[in-house]
């Protein structure tokens, strides 16, 4: 049926996430949306399973609706305000930091790449 085979496709998914993060190290790995609109937990499951950057909703809330890519998108109707602070929530609730300062942050393999 639909519903489990969206669901393989999540724990595949976070598989794959898993073992780029053990044989690329410290790479960007993203912690999708889409993955949300699966399974409500799909963020954090792919956070606990090596994703570490999330991709927070920038479209003005207005225009969110005419924006989506995919059915069940999560946090179409969330202010700004809500959506930084749920995403601040589901990111703590696996054990990890919001980066929050500002600063754009790339990942250290690609400042190593610059340098050599």
């Amino acid at each position: 049926d639909k519903k489990a085979h969206l669901e393989s496709m999540v724990q595949l998914t976070t598989r794959m996430n898993a073992l780029a993060r053990i044989t690329l190290g410290n790479v960007n790995i993203a912690a999708t949306t889409s993955l949300q609109a699966i399974n409500p937990l799909g963020r954090e499951l792919a956070l606990s399973r090596g994703a570490n950057v999330v991709m927070p909703i920038l479209t003005p809330t207005e225009q969110r609706a005419q924006y989506q890519l995919y059915p069940g998108k999560p946090c179409v109707s969330h202010g700004a305000d809500g959506c930084a602070s749920c995403l601040k929530m589901r990111i703590a609730s696996v054990g990890k930091e919001l980066l929050t300062d500002g600063s754009w942050s790339d990942p250290p393999h690609f400042n190593q790449k610059v340098l050599q």
